[in-house]
């Protein structure tokens, strides 16, 4: 199944570090039962510039009347909306301090996805940016020294050989792209849409990596239906919100068609493509849950074991992709380099056995 990233992000929009800031001040007044809108005005001078923000506005609005999730729900422009579903469905369900804290392991995972993807490639790009600069200086350099044993240069290092005034232009362009590649993402990733993502589209479908987002996006559905059910919500009604809290098609679709299927009175069925498309642990607690309290503790059990997958599934990648990117993506070019450069080496060592005394 793959996770579909949306990267875009807002002008202004609060980055990752900004959002996990906020909610763990807001989590920790919460757990005080402290005046929020108080004390998130005296905690905004000692966080970052972005959380500050965001904690003046939010508590402003509070102190004009605005309930929390009222007070969320209008910072539009610079709070990702999965953020205002889970504040929402936290104070509905009258357990604010359980949507956050679930929040707060679902963005912690997200970033750390993102740092150790990045940490693993990060070498195998730099052979990439090393072995290309070497392959044009060779071309340029070295490959007109073996034109005597008439070696037949592959395309690409005629391709290679430029102008004198181009050849640290070309040699540095795709060190440079990749820079700045890198840069641009990097930024976009930290402006989150959605709280089970990395922000940047082919991270998101590594191996291993979609195991992750997937994981993290079923742990944080069920997270919130749970608190729902708990405060006895109607499942149609719940169902629709915790799609919400999560943002993500895949789940928001069935989600829907299985509240429309509920409102008319339809009774669940198995077979039921909307129920089936549901995670699999949730799908077994509509089904087995006959009452609401055990529904509710079958789900809470069901949301434990995601989180509990996503992050053996972050520790397996933490140990698996920096060998397997360094083995692919570094292995395939230094190949590629000792082909290109050992070809002109070996047709003149042909050429020299071929000499007569």
């Amino acid at each position: 199944m793959a996770v579909n990233s949306v990267t875009d992000s807002m002008p202004g929009a609060a980055n990752i570090e900004d959002l996990i800031a906020l909610n763990q001040e807001i989590l920790a007044l919460a757990r005080a039962k402290a005046p929020v809108a108080r004390e998130l005005l005296t905690a905004a001078h000692q966080m970052p510039s972005g959380a500050a923000t965001l904690a003046r506005r939010i508590a402003e609005e509070m102190q004009r009347g605005a309930s929390l999730d009222q007070a969320v729900a209008k910072q539009t422009g610079e709070l990702p909306e999965f953020y205002t579903a889970v504040v929402t469905a936290g104070v509905r369900s009258g357990r604010l301090t359980s949507a956050l804290e679930g929040l707060t392991r679902a963005l912690a995972r997200m970033v750390a996805l993102r740092r150790r993807i990045m940490l693993s490639l990060s070498y195998p790009l730099f052979l990439v940016a090393a072995v290309w600069v070497l392959l044009v200086f060779f071309a340029q350099h070295l490959g007109p020294l073996f034109e005597w044993v008439g070696f037949r240069r592959p395309l690409a290092l005629d391709a290679l050989r430029v102008s004198p005034s181009a050849f640290w232009v070309t040699a540095l362009s795709v060190p440079v792209l990749l820079v700045v590649y890198a840069t641009v993402q990097y930024w976009r990733a930290a402006h989150p849409r959605r709280s089970f993502s990395t922000g940047v589209w082919l991270f998101d479908r590594l191996p291993g990596a979609q195991s992750v987002c997937r994981l993290t996006a079923y742990a944080n559905f069920t997270e919130v239906l749970q608190l729902l059910v708990a405060h006895r919500t109607p499942l149609p009604e719940a169902l629709r919100a915790a799609a919400d809290s999560v943002g993500w098609k895949q789940l928001s679709t069935p989600a829907g068609m299985l509240a429309s299927e509920l409102e008319r009175g339809d009774p669940l069925n198995a077979h039921s493509p909307a129920l089936r498309g549901l995670p699999p642990m949730v799908r077994m607690s509509l089904l087995a849950g006959d009452t609401p309290e055990r529904l509710s503790k079958s789900l809470w059990h069901a949301a434990a074991a995601y989180h509990e997958r996503a992050s053996v599934a972050l520790s397996n990648l933490a140990m698996l992709l920096p060998a397997a990117a360094t083995a692919v993506i570094g292995g395939s070019v230094v190949a590629v380099y000792g082909l290109m450069v050992l070809g002109p080496y070996f047709a003149a060592l042909r050429e020299i056995s071929t000499w007569t005394h």
